[in-house]
């Protein structure tokens, strides 16, 4: 009796990771110094799914919002992070125990 092994959709990992390395791109390529924490969020959502414990959802949610944002779009979130002082990335856990939106 082992574990189920969790269905992983490889492609979505992958796109996310090309959407986190054309953003990094796009913050060097400007020069923000300071922008809200896109990668640490993809590593730990990325993480989850790959435990079988975020849905397929989560990550393409994610991924869609990323791309949605320019460097200069990200430093302000990450100053209307830092003023509110609430995690404006706030996935939810269902019933089943994964984290999605």
């Amino acid at each position: 009796m082992g574990q189920r092994v969790p269905d992983i959709d490889f492609q979505l990992v992958r796109r996310g990771d090309l959407a986190i390395e054309s953003m990094d791109r796009a913050v060097r390529a400007t020069g923000v110094k300071q922008c809200y924490p896109y990668k640490a969020r993809w590593q730990w959502m990325r993480r989850l799914y790959l435990q079988g414990r975020a849905t397929p959802s989560l990550l393409r949610t994610f991924i869609i919002r990323l791309s949605r944002h320019t460097p200069y779009s990200l430093r302000t979130l990450m100053d209307l992070h830092i003023r509110s002082g609430v995690d404006l990335v706030c996935p939810v856990m269902d019933e089943k125990g994964r984290f999605d939106l």
